[in-house]
């Protein structure tokens, strides 16, 4: 059965609405659950490795303005205060 179109109308109660929330929270760390930890420790070491060998920013060409989140003329308030 869709419980979509229960929950869309507000039909569920509460305690339905957690139980499913624990059924899907269950399932998911059974999913992610590390059953060999011999096997995700090497794969954890090569994942490391291999992050030693690239560079700390990817793309180091980008202007910051264009990562930055804030406009300019915000920000330019603050550097002239200063």
């Amino acid at each position: 059965m869709r419980f979509e179109p229960l929950l869309e109308k507000n039909l569920l109660p509460d305690c339905m609405i957690r139980w499913g929330g624990r059924l899907i929270t269950r399932a998911r760390c059974k999913e992610i659950t590390v059953t060999d930890v011999e096997k995700h420790r090497r794969e954890f070491i090569s994942y490391v490795a291999e992050l030693k060998t690239q560079p700390i920013a990817n793309n180091i060409k980008m202007p910051m303005s264009s990562t930055m989140s804030s406009p300019r003329s915000f920000l330019r308030r603050f550097w002239e205060a200063g």
